[in-house]
Parts: structure tokens; C-alpha cells; sequence
């Protein structure tokens, strides 16, 4: 499987955004989530039509579609509501509240989609993402695949997401914040998948401290995130895993 750095480095070289959606369910197939669905409004700042990217079965599509399950769709409405990852399913963290959502995940399942984690992604000017994987797994199974892939997955729908802002809505760069060396060095960690108290064990300051730096960089690259904020800092050239 390849490295995260590798993934990334393959998005940047991508002909256009077919290839980057090649190469990313390559990647997701590769970590043992065998279907992705990612939807986007606002990308980039700019309104329009949603950007949606999936390779659930067509009927299942059709499906959703025709009887109108975003209007209840709980992946999608606790994404809207939630800034830290998620895992859904019957009996999971999100699952079915309503008769409609009950028979939503229901009839998901006849269609092998049984459990799933959403990453979702908000950023600036009303932009919002959601970054889903999902598999046929039993829930144990699939709680398994998650816990060794979580942080990855993290990094690569920011890294997805920036890539497709970059190719879909093409505009002026705008300056690079300036961020302390400090800040520079909590962004480094967190892309090594280390958290508040391992980096502040690293450091030798308190996670407290950590938590702030992060918080100010995130802040300066005007997301919502410490790890959207990674991305940004790496594709900017401010730090380089």
C-alpha cells in the first residue's frame, strides 16, 4: 500500500480530476473500504451545483434519487452538524432515528452498504464536504479497519478535497499566513498522526499549549480544523512531512 505522502504526491500529478478519483479509489481499495461517496457545496468558495464523486452501485443511486433520501439521509445531516469524523450504521454512533432513516439503512444494505465512517470537511465561505467510506462488514469487522486506518483517512479526504478545489476552481494564490515556528512544528506532528498529548510529551510544553498553537494555525489558514489546516500547510509549502 503506499505511503500517504506518495497518495498525496500522486493527486498533485494528476492529469485532471478523473485521474485524482482513480487514483483515490485505488488508495481506499487498497485500505479494505471498498466503496467511497464524497459530496461537496460551495467548493472553493463559489455556489453552484454540488460535486458529488461515487462508486455505490448505480441502482442504489437511482434509489436514492428517485425517493429522496437527502432529505433525510443522517450521514449527511449529522456532517453538516459534526466537525470530527463519524462511523454510521444500524446501531452505530449515527444511525436510524425515524421510520425513513430505518428503512433508509435498511435498504442501503441490500446494496452491500452496511457501515461506514464520514469525514466531514468545512471550510471558509460556506464550503462543506463530506468524505465518506463504507463497506458490507460487520460492524466489528469494519470498527476494525477504521481503527487502524483512522488517521489516514483523515488526511487523505483533506487531501482529496484540496486537490479537487485546486483542479475544479482554478483561482489567484493567495499569500501564505505566517505562522510561528511553534505552530509549524504542532502542524508537522499532527500530520504524523500524533495527538495533542503525544506532541506535548514531544515538545516538552503542556497539551494544553499544544491545543493552542494548533487552534492559532487554524485560525490563520481560515478552516475549521487541525487536520484540514495540515493539508493546507503542506500545499502551501509551509511544512513538509
Amino acid at each position: 500500500m503506499q505511503s500517504i505522502e506518495q497518495l498525496y504526491d500522486s493527486f498533485s500529478q494528476a492529469a485532471d480530476v478523473a485521474a485524482i478519483n482513480d487514483r483515490l479509489a485505488d488508495a481506499l481499495a487498497d485500505m479494505g473500504f471498498a466503496r467511497l461517496a464524497y459530496r461537496a457545496v460551495n467548493l472553493g468558495g463559489a455556489l453552484g451545483e454540488p460535486y458529488f464523486n461515487s462508486n455505490y452501485p448505480a441502482a442504489w443511486l437511482a434509489q436514492y434519487e428517485e425517493r429522496r433520501y437527502i432529505t433525510v439521509d443522517p450521514i449527511f445531516i449529522a456532517g453538516e452538524r459534526s466537525v470530527l469524523p463519524f462511523r454510521w450504521g444500524i446501531g452505530q454512533q449515527v444511525g436510524a432515528r425515524t421510520k425513513s432513516q430505518q428503512e433508509f439503512f435498511l435498504e442501503a444494505q441490500e446494496f452491500g452498504i452496511r457501515n461506514g465512517v464520514t469525514v466531514p470537511v468545512h471550510g471558509a465561505g460556506h464550503e462543506f464536504a463530506t468524505f465518506t467510506v463504507a463497506s458490507g462488514l460487520a460492524a466489528n469487522e469494519f470498527a476494525k479497519v477504521c481503527a487502524e486506518r483512522a488517521s489516514a483517512l483523515l488526511l487523505i479526504a483533506h487531501y482529496y478535497h484540496n486537490a479537487l478545489r485546486q483542479r475544479l476552481h482554478k483561482s489567484v494564490p493567495r499569500e501564505r499566513p505566517h505562522l510561528t515556528p511553534r505552530e509549524r512544528e504542532c502542524l508537522l506532528w499532527t500530520a504524523q498522526g500524533k495527538t495533542a498529548w503525544e506532541i506535548s510529551r514531544i515538545l516538552g510544553i503542556a497539551d494544553g499549549t499544544v491545543v493552542f498553537h494548533l487552534k492559532n494555525a487554524t485560525r490563520k489558514f481560515g478552516v475549521f480544523n487541525k487536520y484540514h489546516a495540515v493539508v493546507k500547510a503542506i500545499m502551501q509549502g509551509v511544512i513538509r512531512p
